[in-house]
């Protein structure tokens, strides 16, 4: 059963991605139709023509969270954790009310455990978890800061963070991940 959870998270999760590769793709063609309309409204009227209103240029184009959180996420795969830091922070600090916000914080997260900064992870992750305590971030946030707790040898609090995944997340496939963590860890050392 565990197994096919997992098999079933990773279709989920390459469907989002495809969904989010397309927001990221329509964000960039509004882009581009804009900064279109910028030329294009950028041409010199004709001196002494005063049959042509002027023209009130459109704002330059800016990346949204669509594209910022994708270019954060191609970063992160490629192993360029700074760029990707900064392209979610950018979302961050540009869309705080995305709904990709708190994907982004958890890509923070993710970034800094994967330069081994242990501890500012964790504290993203914690972030993640108190900011956002009902998005679908939170769980696997959880978990990984449990993770996180066991691999610096803090086991009693490792335990306890999985068992708050499984109380508070428990329709989570983070619940199962932790569920599963608790059985094969029973002692708290």
């Amino acid at each position: 059963i565990g197994q096919q959870l997992l098999q079933l998270g990773e279709v989920m999760w390459q469907s989002q991605a495809a969904l989010l590769r397309f927001r990221a793709d329509l964000e960039e063609r509004n882009q581009q139709m804009l900064a279109a309309a910028r030329a294009a409204a950028a041409v010199p009227a004709v001196p002494g023509d005063t049959t042509k209103p002027a023209v009130a240029l459109p704002p330059p184009p800016v990346e949204g969270p669509n594209v910022l959180y994708q270019i954060g996420r191609d970063q992160l795969m490629q192993g360029s954790r700074s760029a990707a830091r900064d392209a979610f922070g950018r979302l961050i600090e540009q869309f705080p009310g995305s709904d990709l916000a708190d994907d982004a914080q958890a890509g923070i997260g993710d970034a800094l455990a994967a330069d081994g900064q242990s501890a500012p992870a964790d504290s993203v992750y914690r972030l993640v978890v108190s900011r956002y305590p009902s998005s679908d971030a939170a769980p696997p946030a959880l978990y990984k800061l449990a993770l996180s707790l066991d691999r610096q040898g803090r086991r009693a609090e490792a335990k306890a963070t999985m068992q708050q995944v499984v109380r508070q997340y428990p329709r989570s496939d983070s619940s199962t991940l932790a569920s599963d963590w608790l059985n094969r860890n029973p002692s708290t050392e």
